[in-house]
């Protein structure tokens, strides 16, 4: 398991609760129908939301039952103080209870993800990555050259699966090289002269301690970049700390104006968050020290 394991709407809400201070969200009570539901727990005003510049707009960011319509965003129309019913353009399905949602005026839903996703480049640029393992390439009789598996950045560890299904011996990174000049990068594995043997140099067919054993796996454990983060439920392995408060203070950023005009002061937010977010960096970097022998993979 990661270190770090947050959903893109775990890490909405982080940022929305703390650095931007701008969250109002909660979760479906009672179910109604595809342009509404209740919360008991909201206490604004009657059309608060209709009523705001600009106008909200809620989004379901999780579900109980994989039904809501979890991605899709609606414009609100009314709501109601008596039984908080939230009223909005129609979803293609009903929300029901349990489900969360968050409800966003001064920033999209958009413009958020986007800044999400600039903060996780940002990290990857800095060599902040994610761990990544494949067990998918099989060995080939007489083949000493395999395409690396998609995704891979740099490559620590390579093991043959033995009888039982198991990689109990690494190949040694001296006997294996990556070729990274073609479209797609690939393992060489060296192949040792036979004469070798009659001077005492290991001999074999392709690595240390290992016999090539055709249609045996191939365990390759090495780093990659963190994926885009696009659905709701899809999973950041980078510290959130520095996810969600690079992310603000870029959305903060792109908000500053002229200082007599900018009454929020977003400039000093900015200033602020950026701060925050390099010392969560410099940790990150401190916890993502690479392994000896590394190999890399990405030009």
């Amino acid at each position: 398991m990661s270190l770090h394991e947050n959903t893109l709407s775990e890490l909405i809400v982080r940022l929305l609760r703390v650095p931007l201070q701008s969250y109002k969200g909660g979760t479906c009570t009672t179910a109604t129908s595809t342009t509404s539901f209740k919360d008991a727990a909201r206490k604004e005003p009657d059309d608060y939301f209709q009523s705001t510049t600009p106008v909200s707009w809620i989004h379901i960011i999780s579900t109980t039952d994989g039904a809501a319509p979890v991605n899709e965003s609606a414009q609100i129309s009314d709501f109601a103080n008596t039984d908080g019913a939230i009223t909005y353009a129609p979803a293609t399905t009903a929300v029901a209870v349990g489900d969360k949602y968050v409800i966003l005026s001064e920033y999209n839903m958009d413009e958020i993800k986007e800044a999400i996703n600039t903060a996780i480049d940002i990290a990857t640029s800095n060599s902040i990555l994610t761990e990544k393992i494949d067990e998918n390439l099989l060995i080939q009789d007489d083949t000493y050259e395999y395409n690396i598996p998609t995704g891979f950045t740099h490559i620590y560890r390579i093991s043959q699966a033995n009888g039982s299904g198991e990689y109990p011996d690494p190949i040694p990174p001296s006997h294996y090289k990556i070729i990274r000049g073609g479209a797609i990068p690939r393992i060489h594995f060296y192949r040792f002269p036979v004469e070798a043997q009659h001077s005492g140099v290991w001999y074999g067919e392709l690595w240390a301690n290992s016999d090539i054993d055709d249609g045996k796996a191939l365990r390759i454990e090495g780093f990659a970049r963190q994926p885009k983060l696009e659905m709701m439920g899809d999973v950041c392995r980078i510290d959130p700390n520095f996810v969600v408060w690079q992310a603000a203070a870029l959305l903060h950023g792109a908000r500053i104006i002229q200082t007599s005009s900018d009454f929020d002061n977003h400039r000093v937010k900015a200033e602020y968050c950026e701060g925050k977010s390099r010392e969560f960096l410099a940790d990150a970097k401190k916890n993502s020290q690479m392994p000896p022998n590394i190999k890399r993979v990405a030009r």
